[in-house]
């Protein structure tokens, strides 16, 4: 039975004796999964990560802190409770943008002609 290594302050840390740089090469080549998107009772897609996301006409929360997001395809409703996001929206028109968390930065685009979107700031 092999023992995995001990991983010591500043030692480079090994897979069942594999080298990163060799595991790094091999994972090179894998295609990445979709994101995973929850969707607790709130009625919400919650995406605790950064990324490209579809919102397609959905409610979509970014719960997460420190992330990139771009959310495409006409959003209706977008909730920001996480902090320190930047966030770029495609909305529908009359969309309702909802920020609570702090130091969000968002910027919106209407895709097509319309009423701008309402917004709800109660974040710092």
């Amino acid at each position: 039975m092999k023992m995995l290594p001990r991983l010591l302050s500043g030692a480079a840390p090994m897979v069942l004796g594999v080298a990163p740089m060799v595991l790094g090469i091999a994972l090179a080549g894998c295609t990445p999964l979709p994101p995973v998107v929850v969707v607790p009772n709130d009625g919400f897609e919650h995406l605790p990560f950064g990324g490209t996301f579809d919102c397609d006409g959905k409610p979509t929360a970014i719960i997460g802190h420190r992330h990139d997001v771009t959310l495409e395809h006409g959003c209706r409703r977008v909730w920001i409770p996480g902090s320190n996001n930047d966030v770029i929206a495609y909305v529908e028109p009359g969309a309702s943008i909802e920020v609570s968390g702090n130091r969000n930065t968002v910027v919106y685009r209407l895709v097509r002609r319309g009423a701008p979107p309402k917004w709800l700031d109660t974040g710092l």
